[in-house]
């Protein structure tokens, strides 16, 4: 499930969210977070991860103990942002705070006026009735997965794009597991172009555009 988050400038927009992760987790609910920055977002200019950013290695991941920090450029829309979470957790809900024009459901916050696919207004006298709707969906997406294993699929609107502009159309995937071939979603189909063609993009070799990748891999 996907749940926008928009409001005007210090309208309590992350406080709500603070607030709303405490009662989901209570449920038993997973949820994650994508935030917008602005325009240009500058971490600490004194940390060495920082200093190795600005030097030009591209990705550059900080592992500290139970965590891990990630700075990839190139991926500046929230479907890349929502694969790579999809990929490496796979949570109950995402919210997205701050990409208010986006095709999502999204929940106002503050007195801002609805915009385009709002199901609901963050106050108050609101936030069961918020809780109940989010649960509600989520048990209605548990139930009906896509594969049938419990594994929650997110696809992105029709005719989008991915990070690198390639519409979802564009992409076809054959999956062959142990000689069966699996069915894939447009947004596994776009999770493993997108991991499989920045792996590519690593190599010595590879260069321009990506339009197809063989791999065939067997256990012996």
């Amino acid at each position: 499930m996907i749940l926008g988050i928009y409001g005007y400038h210090d309208s309590g927009k992350t406080k709500f969210l603070e607030s709303l992760i405490k009662e989901l987790k209570k449920r038993g609910i997973s949820a994650a977070a994508v935030k917008h920055l602005g325009r240009h977002y500058e971490p600490d200019p004194g940390k060495d991860t920082t200093r190795l950013v600005k030097a030009g290695f591209d990705p550059v991941i900080g592992v500290a103990d139970g965590e891990l920090i990630l700075h990839l450029s190139g991926h500046d829309d929230i479907w890349s942002s929502i694969s790579l979470i999809q990929l490496v957790s796979a949570p109950d809900v995402i919210f997205v705070e701050g990409f208010k024009n986006e095709p999502i459901e999204k929940i106002a916050v503050g007195d801002i006026e609805e915009l385009p696919g709002t199901v609901l207004r963050a106050e108050d006298s609101d936030k069961d009735k918020i809780l109940q709707y989010i649960v509600k969906r989520i048990k209605e997406e548990r139930e009906t997965s896509a594969c049938g294993c419990g594994h929650k699929s997110i696809d992105r609107p029709s005719g989008s794009t991915n990070s690198r502009g390639v519409k979802m159309a564009d992409v076809e995937l054959k999956l062959i597991v142990n000689g069966k071939k699996l069915a894939a979603n447009e947004f596994v189909q776009n999770m493993i172009w997108e991991t499989l063609s920045g792996m590519m993009r690593s190599l010595k070799g590879v260069e321009g555009e990506i339009r197809s990748i063989e791999i065939s891999a067997k256990k012996v």
